[in-house]
């Protein structure tokens, strides 16, 4: 009979049943659950899950990681070692489950189990017990320790209270004193205050009033110098104006003797021109040119007037000669009669004469000068 067992046929017979029917409580779990629900210590939990952490670290590093290619070795090893009763287990595998070879040998095979599956448990839970009572020997001694704390802790902790409150006393004390000290410096702090403000007021109101004499000041040196810069304007004006006088009187002293006429009198809207220059003795004939005084007429009206200088009664020899090519021509009394009433003609004429602009005067009062030349 040939050996050729396999796992798979061994694995099949569900030997594994012991072990579910046969579970045991796990005391270790349980005695530490009841340590933590007495002590109910902070310290004392964080050292049993320390030490259940040891534990599980010990049990992890103890454990075999066994695969299926181990359990083909081990059983190669069995039935080199034990050829005669691996061949009855091959047989009792192989044949019908009704033969009674195969139920003797899963019978003792299942007692073979249990043994093992006994001796094991019985180590575990020797191995168990004594961690147990490591357990319970480290809790008495942190119990101990942690009366012993307590009762340390409870003692500072009095000490504290008394120490907190007579810290709490000396404190007030301090407080009060700080106070009094702060409200003294207060009341320093604030009669300084006061003086500075007092003396800040004075200041004010003295500086208000320089503001308001360097006000007056200033309005009394603006008020010079726009008296000094309207002077120093009417300077330049009157040295303007005397100059274009100057100006005139040399172009009048220049032009003296050439016209027969001058102007007697010129205000804003009317010039008066007199033609006393013309050698007619006893007589005075001058032009006024006036603007119309209606508001919609901007033309220039023309009257003109003949008066006697002096009396016909008189001596003919007091009356105006002429010089003609170096000789003398008296005007008698008929002649000067006829130049009397022509002029009046001449200032009937020119009464009923207007004017567009004042440049028709020029050329009105060269006219008459012609005119009278002529005559």
């Amino acid at each position: 009979e040939v050996l050729n067992l396999t796992l798979n046929e061994v694995i099949s017979l569900n030997l594994h049943e012991i072990f579910q029917k046969n579970n045991s409580s796990n005391h270790l779990l349980e005695e530490a659950e009841i340590a933590l629900t007495e002590c109910n210590h902070v310290i004392i939990s964080h050292e049993i899950n320390d030490f259940l952490i040891k534990v599980c670290e010990k049990l992890e590093s103890d454990a075999e990681d066994v695969g299926a290619e181990d359990f083909d070795i081990c059983l190669s090893k069995l039935c080199h070692e034990n050829p005669t009763a691996m061949k009855r287990v091959q047989r009792a595998v192989r044949c019908d489950e009704n033969n009674a070879e195969h139920s003797d040998t899963i019978s003792m095979l299942q007692n073979l189990e249990k043994l093992i599956y006994d001796l094991i448990s019985g180590e575990f839970t020797e191995w168990e017990s004594q961690v147990i009572d490591a357990l319970a020997n480290t809790v008495i001694s942190l119990t101990d320790e942690a009366e012993l704390d307590e009762k340390t802790i409870n003692r500072y902790g009095l000490l504290a209270e008394d120490l907190n409150e007579r810290l709490s006393i000396l404190s007030q004390t301090v407080v009060n004193e700080s106070r009094r000290k702060n409200i003294e410096r207060k009341k320093v702090a604030v009669k300084s205050f006061e003086e500075n403000m007092q003396l800040l007021e004075q200041n004010i109101a003295d500086s208000e009033m320089e503001l308001q004499a360097s006000i007056q000041d200033l309005y009394s040196l603006e008020s010079i110098s726009n008296s000094l810069i309207n002077q120093k304007a009417v300077q330049k004006n009157v040295i303007r104006c005397k100059a274009i006088a100057e100006t005139n009187f040399r172009n009048f002293q220049c032009n003296e003797g050439l016209v027969s006429w001058k102007p007697n009198r010129i205000e804003e809207s009317v010039v008066f021109i007199g033609f006393e220059n013309t050698n007619i003795p006893g007589l005075s004939f001058s032009v006024e040119f006036g603007g119309d005084h209606s508001e919609t007429s901007n033309k220039i009206i023309c009257n003109a007037r003949v008066e006697r200088a002096i009396s016909l009664d008189k001596n003919l020899s007091s009356l105006g000669t002429r010089k003609r090519k170096g000789g003398l021509l008296n005007y008698s009394e008929n002649s000067i009669n006829f130049i009397e009433e022509t002029l009046k003609s001449t200032c009937h004429e020119l009464k009923n004469r207007c004017f567009e602009s004042s440049d028709d005067i020029c050329l009105a009062v060269r006219e008459i000068e012609w005119y009278i030349g002529r005559l």
